[in-house]
């Protein structure tokens, strides 16, 4: 293989590790779901006034619109739905929520500025209530402002926020689960900020404190630990990395949560794919494609992508189906790209 033709592999494989590792923070917040098509409002179709929906059908719209991707959209329909709950006196916490919906629809089309403008009004309504009834919706108010900070590249305001946030939940002391996740972010903040030695630390909290809750709590314990096999993997570690990431497997496993066993085994074939463990990546490269298609979840290009990665394992291992599994990435590939053509 010619020097040129390794490297473009190599950063194939760092490609696709990135891809399925080093993912958006809200993937790992809930479960997984095929991702929908965005759907964009036709070009001559006037934005629905608020005076044409209800305040169910326009908050209903509005969350349809940001699971689409349809951001403005959703925006612009979450505005409507504020102003419909102020004539008709919705509940202080029902506004709140509109409030943080707009905020990050906002946020996600990158209106910064509007976002922070929507957030400062969230927090006067907490202010015209009772403080302390009101700490998971103060909690919750400050996770937003940090995601906007992250955003805006303000690592030292995520930061703030996020502490504050940690804070206010240990006080609380009713959602360990939540102070799981702000701890996630926060460690996120850290690793992103080249404190990697405090993002571990955080992790390590958190893990904690979920071995101390009667429920497994699953996604939040494989949420961490796939931070922490990031964090390691980045520091050079490979064989810390893929330890974690096994440990991530067996939560999934004893959950039976296939999807997330077929990410995790995604993830383990390409991380020994990029370190030379050709036999361990195979088969776990072979694991997640047989389950990613055995699932009724579309997995679109991700399947192509690890049959690419599969055929040149099975190159360097000398084996003969190799040709077959790069034929098979091809058609893939070529069929995925026909249907993104179709849609458009």
């Amino acid at each position: 293989m010619s020097n040129f033709a390794a490297a473009m592999e190599r950063r194939h494989r760092t490609q696709i590790f990135e891809k399925i590792l080093l993912e958006d923070s809200d993937s790992t917040r809930r479960p997984a779901k095929a991702s929908a098509p965005a759907v964009a409002a036709p070009a001559n179709s006037p934005l629905p006034h608020r005076h044409d929906l209800s305040l169910a059908e326009c908050r209903q719209q509005a969350e349809r619109a940001l699971r689409h991707g349809d951001f403005e959209l959703a925006a612009e329909l979450f505005a409507s739905a504020i102003a419909l709950g102020g004539d008709s006196g919705i509940p202080m916490a029902s506004a709140f929520e509109l409030h943080l919906s707009q905020a990050d629809a906002l946020r996600r089309m990158k209106s910064f500025a509007e976002a922070l403008r929507v957030l400062g009004r969230a927090e006067d309504l907490l202010n015209s209530g009772h403080q302390v009834a009101l700490i998971p919706q103060r909690i919750e108010l400050l996770q937003a402002r940090a995601a906007v900070a992250v955003s805006l590249g303000d690592p030292a305001g995520a930061e703030t926020d996020l502490v504050e946030a940690v804070n206010l939940c240990e006080k609380d002391e009713r959602d360990p689960v939540r102070l799981c996740r702000i701890y996630r972010d926060l460690a996120k903040v850290y690793s992103a900020s080249g404190h990697e030695s405090d993002a571990i630390g955080v992790i390590v909290d958190g893990l904690g404190l979920l071995e101390g809750e009667s429920s497994p709590c699953p996604q939040e314990r494989m949420a961490l630990l796939q931070l922490l096999a990031s964090i390691t993997h980045k520091q050079g570690a490979c064989d810390a990395a893929a330890s974690h990431l096994l440990e991530a497997y067996r939560v999934a496993e004893e959950a039976d949560r296939q999807d997330d066993m077929a990410h995790l085994e995604a993830i383990l074939g390409t991380l020994y794919a990029q370190h030379g463990d050709d036999e361990a990546a195979r088969q776990w490269l072979v694991a997640a494609i047989g389950r990613m298609e055995a699932c009724a979840v579309e997995h679109g290009c991700m399947v192509a992508l690890l049959y690419t990665s599969l055929a040149q394992v099975q190159t360097r291992l000398g084996l003969e189906q190799a040709g077959e599994t790069f034929t098979r990435a091809v058609d893939l590939q070529l069929r995925f790209l026909n249907g993104a053509s179709a849609c458009n």
